[in-house]
């Protein structure tokens, strides 16, 4: 299930993938962990969004 509004939403998503496949790559974990952290917390309102509309 993805919570996207619009096509700016969809790139920013897309570039944040982009960004963990390259920090598995270069075995960046601090990086990473940050990024899904950012990741997660971004579903989650998201999600919030999406439920109370």
């Amino acid at each position: 299930m993805v919570f996207i509004q619009d096509s700016a939403e969809y790139e920013e998503m897309v570039e944040e993938h982009k960004k963990m496949i390259e920090y598995l790559e270069i075995h960046d974990k601090k990086r990473l962990k940050e990024l899904l952290a950012d990741h997660i917390q971004t579903f989650r309102e998201r999600s919030i969004l999406f439920m109370v509309s």
